[in-house]
């Protein structure tokens, strides 16, 4: 359920008190120790929401329109700033909510600047799209979270051809992704209930560093935490074990696929090509112990398709691409693996 604090929060944003929402939210006489936002601060707003140290001010009716559970919130009969001592500033109720300031300025900024702001076309980082999820999902803006999972499934997917589209946790990642940004996506998953897009997330974990998953890492606000639960942390590191046994499986089976391939090139480089191969599976052998450290769900891109890749110096285009198509071949088994190694029933995952 929807949380709202009856007390006043620490200005500096350290905690946060969740009470229910038949609780009627508190008032406070002046701003003092607060600061205004810059963004989300209309003078012909009638609420003051304060969030960490930040105050809102904003329309009643707008958020209510979109959530049933603010629309019950401002339902709540409010006291008169006329009778005795004041308790509202310039007319408005003042309420605090237990969200980060970060998480409902972008709600409000959602929510006032409507369709342009979730535009399939507009770019909208991680953190944006995450502290949206977050809010939407607690104040029940349905159409909102919809739209926010829509841009997540993008990365977050059930197909291994979209989560390549998507660069992943790559540093080139629509969605600016960074490898810490797994453990907020994991969290962030579970709380939504949505098991198709957690396989990804707990790939993304399994790849960090122990320290990283073993201490909280901070959120884009420099104020919030995330850190996984212990059944995550746990299920992290069998994942991480799996994917290291999948990872040294799927290049054997892909080195002993070169010497398949030295006995049927039929290219017009053959001998160069033979060549090339016999190097690569020489060199593939030899750094088997590193292979204990490579993703077998990374498309290895700068293996194959980088100028200065020991593939593309070694191998005829037409080479080039059966073994691209192979690599494919043993990603996707691995890829169809991930419910199974996550002790997960997921339906319709990797078709």
């Amino acid at each position: 359920m929807s949380s709202i604090s009856t007390q006043s929060p620490d200005p500096l944003g350290a905690s946060y008190v969740n009470e229910d929402l038949n609780n009627p939210p508190v008032t406070s006489p002046s701003l003092e120790g607060f600061q205004r936002d810059s963004d989300i601060w209309f003078e012909d707003g009638n609420i003051i929401v304060i969030a960490q140290s930040t105050a809102f001010r904003f329309h009643k009716s707008v958020l209510a329109s979109h959530s049933q559970v603010f629309r019950e919130l401002f339902s709540v009969p409010q006291p008169s700033p006329n009778a005795g001592e004041s308790e509202a500033i310039d007319g408005c109720t003042v309420m605090y909510v237990s969200d980060t300031g970060y998480d409902f300025r972008e709600l409000l900024r959602a929510i006032y600047r409507g369709v342009s702001y979730l535009h399939p076309e507009q770019t909208i980082s991680f953190p944006i799209l995450a502290a949206l999820a977050r809010l939407g999902h607690k104040y029940q803006l349905d159409q909102l979270l919809d739209a926010v999972i829509f841009r997540l499934q993008r990365t977050f997917n059930t197909d291994l051809e979209v989560w390549d589209r998507s660069r992943g946790f790559g540093a080139d990642s629509p969605l600016g992704l960074v490898p810490n940004n797994a453990i907020e996506a994991l969290n962030l998953f579970r709380r939504l209930q949505r098991p198709d897009m957690i396989p990804t997330a707990l790939c993304g974990c399994s790849r960090l560093p122990p320290a990283v998953l073993i201490h909280a890492v901070d959120r884009a606000d420099g104020v919030a935490r995330e850190s996984l639960e212990l059944t995550d942390l746990e299920l992290c590191w069998k994942v991480q074990k799996r994917l290291i046994y999948e990872a040294v499986d799927q290049m054997t089976l892909f080195s002993e696929y070169f010497v398949t391939r030295l006995a049927e090139v039929k290219c017009q480089r053959r001998d160069y090509c033979i060549e090339g191969l016999k190097i690569l599976l020489q060199e593939t052998r030899r750094g088997m112990s590193y292979l204990a450290f490579v993703d077998p769900l990374d498309k290895f891109s700068s293996i194959f398709e980088s100028d200065d890749a020991p593939f593309s110096k070694r191998l005829c285009r037409d080479c080039l691409a059966v073994l691209k198509s192979r690599h494919w071949e043993l990603r996707k088994k691995v890829w169809g693996k991930l419910p199974d190694i996550m002790g997960m029933s997921i339906t319709g995952w990797g078709s």
